[in-house]
């Protein structure tokens, strides 16, 4: 033991560098709001504090650097006022100005540069003098009701675990029809998952919206999950919706893009319940329309008619397509799963006299358009800055940027042509684009 010590201190006195002779460099972390005079005071009683203690920088984090040109001339102002004071007291200045996590601060200049997925060859119809999504003859998903059932077991479903233990087609609550499936905690030797599964036949490369009613009662909902699973174990939704332990029927929404893939397993279930109950009801799959649909020079966009030779013009044949609420829910920057469908409009000169069906030229009221676009995917993928994942799909692409303030990177929307097949859920551009603020942000330099 003590040759164990003294071999010990040898190593110290030996290895470890005079601490006398390094340059430490320390900084601490300040996210603040610059627009507040207030927020300004505190920020600079916080960097004498910082200097009295020793430290040598101050990282400094505000959303507003995004909206430069957005905001009133006493922002540019307080900015100064913190600067200058960094500068009296010999303290650099370090700024994040590239919020590719939380990114909503960034997209507000431009919502339509998000990432995108695309959508190929989905069929649209006229109806009521509007384009709208050509829906299935039968349904994508079967007994989303739970109506047909046998000993617990709902028709059409691939399985439910423990029917007639853990899952039970349940008459006196529900929110439509005449039952709804619930789940519950069992006896001894209960089922780690309470899931419902079913396999379902989709198009490839096309959007689909998925919505179901649930309720719970003393429930941990910590992983419930509505989720949409490939056979070779690729996850093209994984949606974790946000519940409260006890809760009333509620309707959740998400989407996804089936991708190369003809059929996908939908689960709805929770993963290590232990108790209480939830019951689910009403479920459906159907086209998602126009809902978060990107337009910019990235993401094509082409009408065509369903035998292909004749291509149809924005504004001419039909409204012009944009989604309102696209990254602008509840405000610029901010992106939702599902929203109302944005109406696109067909002119009245170009709609027959029924006021329905396709009559961009003589048609027949079986004619469709199909629709080649790109789209995102619901939750808005964007890397992390610090861990650039997204999710559970992690990927880093780069992309170059004509502004020097994008000091990271980030993902952008995904370039295709009709024939274009993806093997990755994310894909970079090789395109550039400009986010630099309206202004001067020049007085952020630390020189």
């Amino acid at each position: 033991m003590p040759r164990t010590l003294f071999l010990s201190i040898l190593f110290l006195l030996f290895f470890v560098p005079n601490a006398s002779a390094t340059e430490f460099r320390l900084w601490f972390y300040l996210p603040t709001n610059l627009l507040v005079d207030a927020n300004v005071d505190r920020g600079i009683e916080l960097l004498h504090r910082a200097a009295n203690a020793g430290y040598t920088g101050v990282l400094l984090t505000d959303s507003k650097f995004c909206r430069w040109g957005q905001l009133p001339d006493r922002y540019e102002s307080n900015v100064k006022r913190f600067r200058d004071e960094c500068r009296r007291l010999n303290l650099e200045c370090f700024v994040a100005v590239c919020p590719v996590g939380y990114s909503n601060d960034l997209l507000n200049l431009d919502p339509n540069l998000a990432e995108g997925l695309p959508v190929i060859d989905a069929p649209f119809v006229v109806k009521d003098g509007q384009l709208v999504p050509e829906q299935p003859t039968t349904p994508i998903l079967k007994n989303g009701g739970f109506e047909e059932h046998r000993n617990n077991n709902p028709v059409g479903w691939g399985f439910v675990d423990a029917p007639g233990a853990t899952s039970f087609i349940d008459p006196d609550v529900k929110t439509e029809g005449s039952v709804s499936l619930r789940m519950q905690e069992s006896g001894d030797n209960p089922p780690p998952n309470w899931r419902a599964m079913q396999a379902i036949n989709v198009e490839p490369f096309r959007y689909y919206h998925i919505s179901v009613m649930v309720k719970t009662k003393d429930f941990p909902t910590a992983d419930t999950r509505i989720a949409v699973l490939t056979a070779d174990g690729r996850s093209l939704n994984l949606h974790m919706p946000r519940l409260k332990p006890t809760d009333d029927w509620r309707r959740i929404d998400i989407t996804f893009n089936s991708l190369e893939y003809k059929t996908v397993n939908l689960y709805f279930g929770t993963w290590g319940a232990k108790r209480g109950k939830i019951w689910w009801n009403d479920a459906k799959v159907e086209p998602a329309g126009f809902v978060n649909v990107l337009r910019r020079d990235g993401t094509p966009f082409t009408v065509k008619s369903e035998d292909g030779t004749t291509v149809f013009t924005e504004v001419r044949d039909f409204g012009k397509i944009v989604d309102p609420q696209l990254g602008n829910d509840p405000y610029l920057g901010c992106y939702t799963a599902w929203h109302e469908p944005p109406v696109v409009r067909i002119p009245s000169e170009k709609t027959n006299s029924a006021n329905s069906w396709n009559c961009f030229g003589p048609t027949s009221p079986s004619t469709r358009v199909r629709i080649t676009t790109s789209r995102i995917r619901g939750r808005i993928l964007l890397t992390s800055f610090s861990s650039c994942s997204v999710g559970m799909f992690a990927t880093w692409p780069d992309i170059r940027s004509s502004t020097a303030m994008l000091c990271g990177k980030i993902v952008s929307s995904l370039t295709t042509g009709p024939r274009h097949r993806i093997t990755r859920f994310v894909s970079a551009a090789t395109g550039s684009f400009s986010l630099k603020p309206r202004s001067r942000p020049s007085i952020l330099k630390d020189s």
